[in-house]
């Protein structure tokens, strides 16, 4: 028989996985700004941005998740990545 704690164990787990990746995207996204910065482009890219929330809303569903509280999700971790590009 599972435990809460046993379980409690494994939701800490994924969210070290999901943090180690936020990191990851983090890191990625600012090298991206570097490559913006030296091209001369903005940092912000509504339109990517939205294609990305438009992918994540689609595949959402087909994953068994609501789509509207995973485009929130995303949304957020778009931001998170937007702040690392903006910093100097």
């Amino acid at each position: 028989m599972l435990s809460i704690g046993s379980l409690r164990a494994e939701i800490d787990e994924v969210d070290d996985h999901i943090l180690a990746l936020l990191r990851e995207r983090v890191t990625i996204a600012m090298r991206i700004a570097k490559v913006k910065r030296k091209s001369g482009l903005s940092i912000r890219d509504r339109k990517r941005e939205q294609e990305i929330l438009d992918k994540i809303v689609s595949r959402a569903g087909r994953e068994g998740l609501n789509p509207e509280q995973t485009r929130r999700v995303f949304k957020e971790i778009i931001e998170l990545s937007v702040e690392a590009e903006a910093r100097p």
